[in-house]
């Protein structure tokens, strides 16, 4: 992402462009990425934070820190890839859902989803092994 300070800039800081770009940049690349993935973005949202590089809420709107701009363009690609994958399932979901006629969810708790179902992953590795 390349900052050119200009006249279009004047009277800005030098902090200030730089929220500006980086939220230009990823304010276009993550609704590129989300609408290759047939995902909606709600609202995109520059934000302060020193504990998290974004976040993203069930109403599909996404919080990155103004920080980002700093860092290379592949972790902020990274991080706008991470961001909208949370809603992935859901869509997924909706997709299988209608194209089937059954009721596909995706579990609220999918860490749980995830390790409840250790002995079925179990078994299923030692039967591929037996084959």
């Amino acid at each position: 992402m390349d900052i050119f300070i200009d006249e279009k800039n004047e009277g800005f800081t030098v902090l200030d462009v730089i929220k500006k770009e980086t939220h230009t940049y990823i304010d276009k690349n993550a609704r590129i990425q989300a609408d290759k993935l047939l995902l909606k973005i709600n609202k995109i949202t520059m934000k302060d934070t020193t504990s998290r590089w974004g976040s993203c809420s069930g109403k599909k709107n996404l919080n990155f820190s103004w920080r980002l701009g700093m860092a290379p363009l592949y972790v902020l690609d990274y991080i706008i890839a991470h961001e909208i994958s949370h809603g992935f399932d859901t869509t997924v979901a909706e997709i299988l859902s209608s194209l089937t006629g059954e009721t596909f969810f995706t579990d609220p708790n999918k860490f749980h989803a995830l390790t409840s179902k250790d002995e079925l992953v179990f078994a299923h590795g030692a039967l591929k092994a037996l084959a």
